[in-house]
This record gives structure tokens, sequence and C-alpha cells, in this order.
């Protein structure tokens, strides 16, 4: 029995109002590294999960860039877990073969967003309806399992992630 024809995947995207967060991009900058007598001569950088740390990679030349001598940054895309805390470490060589590193306090990984526990509109015990023409009540509650949240974005539109009724605001998340 000869094999069926791939079917065609059916790709729905998302609204480009959704944020879509960068699930796997570690980055760093760096400054105050010198050596008057020898000068720099080599930056590397790694990334663990303890202070100086390499297991995640160890130390390299990829993806940093010194924008003055002592001063720069390094960037990478990892396999980070959601949760985890990530040392980065930075690493110059003298011309005179001293290695001068330091090390960031860790940053905790958080690539989920944000969940939404209710969102609803109206007031009081009747929260369906709105007690006043053009004025619209609105109440949501959201929280994040690694960071606080810093705001919002709220709109009104006739499907979701459109805002062709009221345009997206951002709202601070103390309102």
């Amino acid at each position: 029995m000869p094999a069926s024809p791939p079917q065609p995947l059916t790709r729905i995207p998302l609204p480009p109002t959704l944020p879509t967060p960068p699930r796997l991009q570690l980055a760093a900058n760096f400054a105050g590294f010198e050596s008057e007598m020898c000068g720099l001569v080599e930056y590397m950088w790694a990334v663990g999960t303890e202070p100086f740390g390499t297991d995640i990679m160890a130390f390299t030349t990829w993806g940093i860039v010194a924008t003055k001598p002592g001063t720069g940054h390094a960037q990478g895309q990892f396999a980070l877990r959601d949760g985890a805390k990530y040392h980065i470490s930075v690493r110059v060589v003298t011309g005179c073969g001293v290695r001068l590193q330091t090390t960031t306090a860790g940053v905790t990984a958080d690539i989920t967003q944000p969940d939404m526990e209710y969102v609803g509109a109206g007031w009081g015990d009747y929260p369906s309806f709105q007690t006043e023409d053009g004025l619209l009540n609105a109440v949501w509650k959201g929280y994040d399992w690694h960071t606080p949240l810093q705001s919002y974005t709220f709109g009104v539109g006739t499907a979701p992630g459109v805002y062709d009724v009221v345009k997206a605001a951002k709202l601070s998340a103390r309102t």
C-alpha cells in the first residue's frame, strides 16, 4: 500500500501584540578591567550554575566583544531551565599572562509568561453589566512565580489580541 502524502501544516500565528519572550538569551556588560603595565590581550566569558562555574559554557572568546580596553559585552543563547540561577563570569588576560576575572551574583531564568488568574469586566454585584454608557470597568489579577510584575497591557477588542475598540495601554502593576 503506498504511503499517503504528508499533509500541510497549519500554522496559527500569534497576534503581533502578544509578547514572545526570549527563552534562551543571556547577556552581560563588563567594565573596570585594566593593566597599565601589560595591557589587555584576551577577553573570555563562561556561564555556570555556580559563581565562576563553567557547567553551561566553558570560558571562550566566542560571543564576547571589547568595546574599548577593559569594557565590553557578551551575549549568547543557551538551553536554560525555568527557575534556575545562572552566573556569567568574565576573564581578561593581560599581556603578561595574568588572569583577571569576575562573576555575577547570578540571574534567575524566567522563561514562562505571567499567569492571569482572573480577568473580568463589570461592577459590584453585577460583573456582566456596566453602570454607565461610555464607561468600562475591568478587573484582573496576575502573578509570576519568579519576578514581581512591572506592568500590564490592557485593551479592548472584538477578538483575542485585537485592540480595535480601546487601544492597548501599558499600566503599572500597582494600578
